[in-house]
């Protein structure tokens, strides 16, 4: 597949869709897990799947303000009686026994009391001057009640594993009262600059000298992604100075990211450094700029090393 990325196609140089094909081909899942506050996993990833452990809502509430009755009693009551208040139900109340032959003025998310099977919004009601209420429009058994594990029912699924953790799943969590979770673990990537021009934005810069971008936008891409970076800094055009960055990354990440020093210059070591402490799976991708993409692996085998990603800086 040509992507047009280059003018000339230099030959031997990978597809750019083919090269990003090998990237993901060799991707291999993060199975570590950890146990974290609620308050944490914001974009976290769930490693194993949740069930409610509890009735929503846990009893029967009023979804509205208005008054809690039996309609059979305000029925029964002779043409322009009305019904007496003999209750007031707010929310964070227990439940409670709805009084016989009266009402209870309900708030909404209070409970509805045992024997009401009714709430009548406040809108359509009128109060005498006795203090009975009096209702308007159609009247059906159940209105305006939100019924005990209407929502979901103890023990039912509420979050499958692999999901990712947004504002919605964890709103949806804290409703069932839960405070941590088992996430997998971040990615951990080791990232470095390499070049003996670079220097740290913030510091005086003498003729010849280049302030590190490159790192600064990587810093925030792979915190985008969720990733918990090792940032290794600006390593020195020299094979002991990779070879030593490289051996602490090998040690503390999962994956390696740097740039500079991946082309055939004489100063470009990352290339040969890479092949000395594991391989390459690639070399070389047909774009411009960036035909000096690799690809390898720090260790002794391909499929159990840690994966680095060098491109020209």
């Amino acid at each position: 597949m040509n992507c047009h990325c280059a003018e000339i196609v230099t030959p031997g140089l990978l597809e750019l869709f083919d090269a990003r094909q090998r990237l993901i081909d060799a991707a291999t899942p993060i199975n570590a897990v950890e146990n974290i506050t609620l308050g944490q996993s914001a974009g976290r990833v769930l490693a194993e799947t949740l069930v409610a452990p509890l009735d929503m809502p846990g009893v029967d509430n009023s979804a509205m303000d208005g008054y809690a009755l039996c309609l059979a009693d305000y029925q029964a009551v002779p043409p322009g009686a009305g019904l007496p208040i003999l209750q007031r139900v707010p929310a964070g109340a227990g439940v409670m026994l709805l009084p016989e032959g009266g009402c209870a003025r309900i708030f909404t998310g209070a409970p509805v009391p045992m024997g009401a099977d009714i709430v009548v919004p406040q809108e359509r009601v009128t109060l005498d001057q006795r203090g009975h209420i009096h209702l308007e429009g159609s009247l059906v058994v159940g209105a305006n009640s939100r019924r005990e594990g209407e929502e979901t029912r103890m023990g039912s699924p509420l979050l499958a594993a692999g999901k990712l953790l947004d504002a919605a799943s964890i709103a949806l969590l804290a409703s069932h009262g839960v405070n941590a979770v088992t996430v997998k673990r971040r990615l951990r990537v080791a990232l470095l600059s390499t070049g003996d021009e670079l220097i740290a934005p913030g510091t005086a810069r003498s003729p010849g000298q280049v302030y590190d971008s490159n790192r600064a936008m990587l810093n925030v891409l792979l915190a985008q992604a969720q990733c918990d970076v090792l940032d290794l800094g600006i390593i020195a055009d020299s094979p002991t100075s990779l070879h030593q960055a490289f051996e602490q990354a090998q040690t503390a990440a999962d994956l390696v990211v740097c740039t500079g020093g991946v082309s055939v210059g004489e100063e470009d070591h990352v290339r040969s450094v890479i092949e000395q402490r594991g391989g390459l799976h690639f070399h070389g991708v047909a774009m411009k700029p960036g035909k000096p993409f690799a690809f390898g692996y720090l260790g002794a085998e391909p499929l159990s090393s840690i994966p680095v990603n060098g491109a020209a800086g």
